[in-house]
């Protein structure tokens, strides 16, 4: 009966847990993905920050042109900077994910050789 568990639960790890914890770790990655709106901040990365820019007045002025390409252009880097900072921290979050995904994957398969371990440690050492 035990062994018949054991060999049960090995099969569920190396079968089925092995693709459901797959898709739970992908999902959680498209979840960060889409959290930091990445596709989102990769296509407007050169838009004003928050649209916000200035039009010229009517008519020619060579002074009002300048202070209109010069805040253009200003709002546009704040808004690079803005948008490459949550980059950072969304690809950042990423890395994150990818390195405990990859501890937690490593902790469920490592434990369907230790259990078998861990139990023959105990029966040893109860019967010493």
């Amino acid at each position: 009966m035990a062994f018949a568990l054991f060999f049960d639960s090995l099969a569920w790890i190396w079968r089925d847990g092995v693709r459901e914890y797959a898709r739970g770790w992908m999902n959680v990655h498209w979840f960060v993905y889409h959290f930091f709106s990445m596709p989102v901040l990769f296509e407007s990365f050169f838009a004003p920050f928050h649209r916000l820019r200035e039009r010229a007045r009517a008519g020619f002025d060579i002074e009002d042109w300048l202070s209109v390409i010069v805040i253009n252009v200003l709002m546009r880097i704040v808004g690079m900077i803005v948008r490459t900072a949550f980059l950072a921290l969304g690809i950042l979050a990423e890395c994150v994910v990818f390195l405990l995904g990859s501890f937690f994957f490593l902790v469920l398969v490592s434990g369907a050789v230790f259990v078998p371990i861990v139990f023959v440690i105990g029966v040893i050492t109860l019967f010493l």
